[in-house]
């Protein structure tokens, strides 16, 4: 918990939330990830397209705060955009993301998620494992809610 001392001797207190941010995401990304999740627990933040640059591929940020739901709809959303890819003749799924992810204390942490399966259901399981054990979440809950998300 913070605590700030502001102008005239009042005292707030205020928790901070847990979040996850990551960007390269399209218009149509938003849409789904929209879909998916309570608009509170999501935000979104476009970036501008440097010079000599062209389209808006990849320019917008999302920021998911870390709540059960959040997580396992993030772990369903990772799961349905990844296409199998073949890896000595066996399909293989693979989730590679950079994310940034805040703690309850303000603490940053800039993280490189990775999880590979042989199949959607267990990269999404494999996901929203990896996430709710980041955010101190309860496993078995997030991955009940995940199913959930088909």
């Amino acid at each position: 918990m913070l605590t700030r001392l502001i102008p005239k001797g009042i005292l707030l207190e205020f928790q901070m939330s847990e979040s996850l941010t990551f960007g390269g995401l399209t218009r149509i990304d938003c849409k789904e990830l929209e879909e998916l999740m309570d608009s509170k627990d999501l935000t979104f933040d476009k970036r501008a397209v440097r010079p000599g640059e062209f389209g808006e591929l990849g320019t917008i940020v999302a920021t998911v705060f870390a709540t059960k739901l959040a997580i396992a709809a993030l772990a369903a959303w990772a799961s349905r955009r990844q296409k199998p890819i073949d890896v000595a003749g066996k399909k293989r799924y693979v989730f590679r993301q950079s994310v940034k992810m805040t703690k309850k204390d303000g603490t940053m942490v800039e993280k490189e998620l990775y999880f590979e399966a042989d199949s959607e259901s267990s990269l999404k399981e494999g996901v929203a494992t990896q996430l709710a054990n980041a955010f101190d979440l309860d496993v078995a809950e997030v991955l009940k809610l995940a199913k959930g998300k088909e």
